[in-house]
């Protein structure tokens, strides 16, 4: 709800999430979807069951958010609970107990893969290559104040238009 509050105070024009919070002053509009995985160091917990897999995850829930958004990284509401051994309010710690191997991460497909693109092979992350929940896919909101004016309007349509095209793979 932090986004949506500083949005509806005109603290930032707009702001781009996967977890709505309904807040006063602000709209919600989907404009892309992306693939969640789960992603490990290479070679990592191969023959480790969902059950058994060690997770790095968010530290603060999403309060507020609609209940098909469950925790703040996207782990599907019907998915089997997660074993957690870190919680991290920083992506890039999270990230980097994956890179070391420690924990798995849930993630956009698209993010993995610009990290991948940066770092050196040794720190590349791969998918885990277990039994994933069946649903991993996520909307991506544009959260804007409802009534901007004309040029506001134009920015968020042009940022709107943007997403899908940053988030593929």
């Amino acid at each position: 709800g932090d986004l949506e509050t500083a949005v509806a105070s005109a603290r930032t024009d707009l702001g781009v999430t996967m977890t709505p919070v309904e807040t006063e002053g602000v709209i919600h509009r989907a404009v892309a979807r992306v693939e969640l995985g789960i992603f490990v160091r290479r070679g990592a917990f191969v023959g480790t069951t969902l059950a058994q897999l060690p997770f790095a995850v968010a530290s603060h829930p999403v309060s507020g958010a609609v209940a098909a958004y469950g925790p703040l990284d996207g782990w599907p509401t019907d998915a089997p609970p997660r074993q957690v051994v870190l919680r991290s309010s920083a992506f890039e710690a999270r990230l980097g107990t994956a890179r070391g191997g420690v924990a798995a991460i849930l993630a956009p497909t698209f993010v993995i893969a610009r990290h991948n693109e940066i770092v050196n092979a040794a720190n590349r992350l791969e998918p885990w290559h277990g039994k994933a929940p069946a649903r991993m896919r996520q909307r991506i909101h544009i959260v804007a104040r409802p009534h901007a004016s004309p040029a506001r309007a134009q920015r968020i349509d042009a940022v709107a238009g943007s997403v899908p095209a940053l988030c593929r793979v």
